[in-house]
C-alpha cells in the first residue's frame, strides 16, 4: 500500500443532482457515496485515494467534533447512508481509486451539498469551510447538461467566479457536464455544439478559456461494476462460482441495459468523440489513452446473456463516457 505524505485536495461542487457523487463513484467503481435523483448529499466527504488498498475504510465526524473509529466497509453496509445527515459535520472514506496513480502526491476529493440541498445549513457555509480548512489544487464543478444556466447554478458558478477574481482560491478549475448520454443524437442534439454552447454560457459569465468535459458517470459507473465482476468471474472462478450459486449480482434487465449502453455509444462513438477531442486537446489525453484491465485481455470474448463482445468493447465504451479522460487529467495534477 502506497501513501504519499502530500494531498492533493480536489473540491466538487454543484448543484442538486448534478451527478457529483457519482461522478466520484465512478472514478471509485464503486456505489460508495449516496447518489439518488434528490438532494442526497448532506455533509462533507473526504475521500482520500490511497494506491494499492485492498478494503474501503470510512469513519464520521459528529458536529461535537467526536471522530469515531476507522471500520471497514462492507457489502450492502448502509454505515455511510446512517452518517449522512446534519448531526455529522464529516464523512471520511479510504480507498484506492485503481484508475488513478498517485504520484509524487494523493488525491483527496471533498464532495459538498448542492446549494439547493433543501438543508438546514446552507452550501457557502460548508463550501467555505472546505476552502478555509486545506489548499484547494482543483476544482470540479459538476454541470447538468440537461439544465445548465439554471438559476441556482448560475448563482453558483458566480460566486466560484467571484472567489477565483478575489484570490480567495487559486486552483484550476476543471467543468464536467454530466449526463450527456441524455442528449437525443438522432434528434440532432450534437454534443459538440452543447459543449460549445455551455463554453461560450461560461465564458460569457467571466471564466477564461474554460476546461469543459462532457462526461456520463452513472453509465460509466455501470460500465466498471460489470467490468469488475467479469474480472473476478474469469480470473476467480471458483470465487463466482460460489455466487453463483446465491445470487447473480445483475439481474438480466440490468444486464441488457448495461450492453445497450455499450453498443449505442460504439454506435455513436464519432459523435462523443469529437466532442472529447475538442475538450482533451487542451490537456493532450484524448488520443494517449492508455487503459487496460488486470487480468482481462482487450480480445478476449466473453458471453453475456445470448451476446458475444469482447473486453476492448467495454474498454472503448468506457473511454467514451468521458470519465477515463477525467482521471488523466487529474493524474497529471499529480506528478
Amino acid at each position: 500500500m502506497k501513501k504519499n505524505s502530500e494531498c492533493y485536495n480536489v473540491a466538487v461542487l454543484a448543484t442538486m443532482s448534478s451527478g457529483k457523487s457519482t461522478t466520484l463513484n465512478a472514478m471509485f467503481g464503486s456505489s460508495i457515496l449516496p447518489s439518488k435523483n434528490e438532494a442526497c448529499t448532506a455533509t462533507i466527504f473526504r475521500v482520500e485515494d490511497v494506491d494499492g488498498m485492498k478494503k474501503i475504510k470510512v469513519r464520521s465526524t459528529c458536529n461535537q467534533n467526536i471522530t469515531s473509529e476507522w471500520e471497514v466497509l462492507k457489502l450492502n453496509d448502509n454505515i455511510i447512508d446512517s452518517w449522512n445527515n446534519l448531526n455529522h459535520k464529516q464523512i471520511d472514506i479510504i480507498g484506492d481509486l485503481p484508475r488513478i496513480d498517485n504520484l509524487s502526491k494523493r488525491i483527496v476529493f471533498h464532495d459538498t451539498p448542492g446549494p439547493n440541498n433543501s438543508t438546514e445549513k446552507s452550501h457557502s457555509e460548508i463550501a467555505n469551510s472546505i476552502f478555509e480548512n486545506g489548499q484547494i489544487g482543483c476544482i470540479i464543478c459538476v454541470l447538468n447538461v440537461s439544465c445548465f444556466g439554471v438559476d441556482d447554478e448560475k448563482a453558483l458558478l458566480v460566486d466560484l467566479l467571484n472567489k477565483t477574481k478575489n484570490k480567495e482560491i487559486g486552483a484550476k478549475i476543471v467543468f464536467v457536464v454530466n449526463k450527456i448520454d441524455q442528449l437525443d443524437l438522432e434528434a440532432g442534439e450534437d454534443p459538440l455544439i452543447i459543449l460549445e454552447n455551455i463554453t461560450k454560457y461560461l465564458t460569457d459569465l467571466g471564466f477564461v478559456d474554460p476546461l469543459v468535459i462532457p462526461v456520463m458517470s452513472l453509465v460509466s459507473l455501470e460500465i466498471r461494476l460489470y467490468i469488475d465482476f467479469l474480472r473476478k468471474k474469469y480470473r476467480f472462478p471458483s470465487f463466482m462460482a460460489g455466487i453463483r450459486k446465491t445470487k447473480n449480482p445483475f439481474s438480466e434487465r440490468k444486464q441488457k441495459q448495461i450492453l445497450n449502453n455499450i453498443k449505442y455509444l460504439l454506435e455513436f462513438d464519432s459523435y462523443y468523440s469529437k466532442a472529447l477531442c475538442s475538450c482533451s486537446n487542451k490537456e493532450s489525453v484524448y488520443k494517449n489513452m492508455d487503459y487496460s484491465i488486470k487480468g482481462l485481455k482487450e480480445k478476449q470474448k466473453i458471453k453475456i446473456l445470448d451476446e458475444i463482445h469482447t473486453v476492448s468493447d467495454f474498454i472503448n465504451a468506457d473511454i467514451i463516457t468521458g470519465i477515463p479522460i477525467l482521471e488523466k487529467i487529474l493524474e497529471k495534477e499529480l506528478i
